[in-house]
């Protein structure tokens, strides 16, 4: 496990690592979109509605998105890598 660092580091990490187009890629990509994306909806709905939810709910919403766009996708599973990603992710197609 690596330790987090600021914003600037993290998209520079993101960057020099997350190249190519291997499902697991693709998948670090849209995890590291929907975080972003459901920090900032968590943050407007406290800041506006006065509203906080638990993480472990924040992260389902984020996994559950993930799965949903990975579902339309066509995918490899002759990869065992792949094969096994897809089942730890619930991912049907």
């Amino acid at each position: 496990m690596r330790n987090v660092s600021t914003w600037d580091r993290e998209l520079d990490w993101a960057i020099k690592l997350l190249r190519g187009r291997s499902l697991i890629v693709q998948v670090l990509k849209l995890v590291i979109a929907g975080h972003v994306y459901g920090l900032w909806c968590e943050r407007n709905s406290k800041l506006f509605r006065g509203r906080a939810r638990l993480v472990g709910d924040v992260l389902n919403d984020i996994r559950d998105t993930v799965q949903i766009r990975l579902n339309n996708w066509s995918i490899c599973k002759t990869d065992s890598r792949n094969a096994v990603l897809c089942a730890s992710w619930g991912i049907l197609s």
